[in-house]
């Protein structure tokens, strides 16, 4: 079964973007180190172009955010354009994980 909002388009544009390491990141959360923690340590042990932001005025930025949820990923591709953003700590952790090859090389590995 389809969903409707499911854009084969997006899917692959998504699955050619998530194999490119050509991207920089940035990593918006409040001034802790709170749930985006481990996304600054991926993507600074695999040593990815990033930048930590804190929101200037959340209440007025909750409502653009997926979900209104923090930590948020913004990937930028090499030509400057916000490719992809992706709100929650685990589905960023996920993401990074597989992107930058730390996930583990079987479901064996990934549990562990």
């Amino acid at each position: 079964m389809v969903h409707a909002f499911f854009n084969p388009a997006q899917a692959a544009a998504f699955n050619a973007l998530a194999t490119k390491r050509d991207s920089t990141f940035e990593v918006k959360y409040f001034d802790i180190h709170g749930l985006a923690h481990i996304t600054r340590l991926l993507l600074a042990i695999s040593g990815q172009k990033f930048k930590s932001t804190n929101p200037a005025d959340w209440a007025a930025e909750k409502p653009l955010a997926p979900f209104g949820h923090m930590p948020l990923l913004i990937e930028t591709s090499a030509d400057g354009k916000t490719t992809l953003q992706i709100a929650e700590s685990d589905a960023i952790e996920r993401y990074l994980a597989r992107k930058l090859g730390l996930l583990g090389s079987d479901a064996f590995e990934e549990v562990l």
